[in-house]
């Protein structure tokens, strides 16, 4: 396998993961966040080396928006006081 065919299998890959983990709507359900990060990241290497820039913009987006995830859903529940999640 090219290394641009594991950046697009990989990021297809983990961003199927993370929807099937949020779509669960299980306690282990937050964990989709990072599989969507990890996706973004390998499809962000995939856009940049095929010059697929409008690609490369939605996947910054989503970054952010996965960073989002995993910080209301991973980081913040650890930190707080009442473990309500």
């Amino acid at each position: 396998m090219t290394g641009l065919l594991a950046l697009e299998w990989g990021g297809a890959a983990l961003g199927a993961l993370g929807a099937l983990l949020l779509a669960c709507n299980q306690p282990w359900s937050r964990w989709g966040w990072a599989a969507f990060t990890a996706s973004n990241g390998l499809l962000i290497g995939f856009s940049w080396a095929t010059g697929a820039y409008g690609l490369l913009a939605m996947m910054i987006v989503m970054t952010m928006t996965s960073l989002l995830g995993i910080w209301r859903w991973i980081i913040r529940p650890g930190t707080r006081k009442d473990q309500t999640r």
